[in-house]
């Protein structure tokens, strides 16, 4: 069995122990309702349990909403606060339109807001959802086999199983089929799995410098760091991709001149470049070529702080509109770089790997400006493909493909690998790239 698979059927069997222990998931929930004739019956929860299951891009939670928007009461549960500020708005909106006047209201909770908690319908964080009610969403559900945070969604399919929702949609990648079976194999005439396909072709571009870029230019002096930096090059679509656990230096973008070269700031790399191929140059000639020329959207993908307040001074000493996106940004700046992002407001994004974890914005291009991230104080490890196809896959949003790039030559099989699993193309052979011990998902 591959890793992937392991880490899911350790999951899977540590859960089907506590599903036979706990006498109260060993029950089913009963709805008392009335029939036509007057006549009271029991009717076991959960009705329905569906999951939508494929790469980023397929389509998954946007069904799972709409059901939730038809039932009108429940709730959503994922793994970032942005991301359930934008699952709220999303389903105000789809609300509104089905229910009209009489639209159930929408409310959100994370770690650090509450806003109408007690609305028909709340958007939260997996570690403050309900554990019952008439419909749970659960996005994201291969954090369950994360090691920090894997829990809460642990005891939301404990919940789950125990009959504590009316309905159940679940979310995530196709790999963790097996995981969900075990875990409903005693409601497997309620359970369905729903297989789904990337809307759009993603395409690995190779590295910026490579292409091309930064030949005849002398770059705006992009800032460094003491990791990986990525080259980029471009192509005529439109995407959409998702940050979030951003924090930035404000919600406007900053046009002063970048940060000096000097300890900790970025240098892309740290090798040894002839000064037309330095990826600091090839980056700022990519930019100036994909977002002031062909008006195309980019994402920056960087692990720490330094490196993104860089490479996002870089981008705009380019002339290009950049952000940066990291850290425990307040809530009104983070929604306000992200509703710059989505009217258009901004050409670049600069941000850590939390752009992989569901929050949609018009993004055409990713460029890996590392592939090297800190999990808390542990040594700086290498992305897991899967990690990686999270990040990538948020390129080409909707129908309209997407292009992924690095910033160093190394990284490229790496990034070309995760592209294939963004696609769909290795979903039976890259369940190797789901392991326990890379599965440290925040930044």
């Amino acid at each position: 069995m591959s890793s992937s698979g392991a880490a899911f059927a350790v999951s899977a069997a540590k859960l089907k122990a506590k599903l036979n222990s706990d006498e109260e998931a060993v029950g089913s929930y009963f709805c008392e309702t009335k029939s036509e004739g007057g006549h009271h019956h029991q009717r076991a929860w959960p009705e329905t349990i569906e999951c939508s299951l494929g790469p980023t891009n397929s389509g998954k939670t946007w069904r799972s909403l709409e059901f939730l928007a038809e039932t009108g009461a429940g709730c959503y549960a994922g793994p970032l606060r942005a991301l359930a500020w934008e699952v709220r708005m999303d389903l105000q909106e789809r609300c509104s339109k089905k229910w009209g006047g009489v639209a159930p209201t929408v409310g959100l909770w994370t770690g650090e807001e509450k806003v109408d908690v007690d609305a028909s319908i709340l958007c939260c964080t997996a570690e403050v959802a309900p554990k019952k009610g008439k419909v749970l969403v659960l996005d994201e559900v291969h954090w369950c086999v994360e090691p920090t945070r894997g829990a809460a969604w642990t005891k939301l399919l404990l919940a789950a199983a125990a009959g504590k929702y009316q309905h159940v949609r679940i979310c995530g990648p196709t790999q963790a089929s097996a995981l969900l079976r075990t875990i409903f194999e005693k409601h497997a005439n309620q359970f369905a799995v729903v297989p789904c396909k990337r809307r759009s072709r993603l395409e690995f571009r190779g590295d910026v410098a490579s292409c091309g870029f930064g030949a005849s230019h002398n770059g705006g002096g992009v800032v460094n760091n003491n990791n990986h930096t990525s080259n980029t090059t471009n192509t005529n679509n439109h995407a959409r991709t998702a940050p979030e656990d951003g924090e930035d230096a404000t919600a406007k973008p900053h046009h002063g001149p970048p940060p000096q070269r000097g300890p900790g700031r970025y240098n892309g790399g740290g090798g040894h470049h002839h000064q037309s191929h330095h990826p600091a140059n090839a980056l700022t000639a990519f930019l100036k070529k994909t977002c002031l020329e062909e008006k195309r959207r980019v994402a920056i993908v960087a692990f720490s702080r330094n490196a993104v307040l860089s490479l996002a001074g870089a981008a705009q000493a380019a002339g290009v509109r950049a952000s940066a996106l990291f850290g425990k940004l307040p809530p009104e700046a983070r929604r306000g770089q992200l509703r710059a992002a989505r009217d258009g407001d901004l050409d670049v994004v600069v941000t850590t790997d939390v752009i992989g974890h569901g929050v949609n914005l018009p993004i055409d291009d990713i460029v890996f400006a590392e592939t090297k991230k800190r999990d808390s104080e542990a040594k700086a490890r290498q992305l897991a493909v899967w990690e990686a196809a999270q990040i990538a896959g948020r390129a080409g949003r909707g129908t309209t493909p997407g292009n992924a790039w690095v910033l160093q030559a190394n990284d490229r099989d790496l990034i070309r690998r995760a592209v294939d699993l963004a696609n769909g193309d290795d979903d039976d052979d890259d369940d190797e790239d789901f392991d326990d011990d890379d599965d440290s998902k925040q930044s």
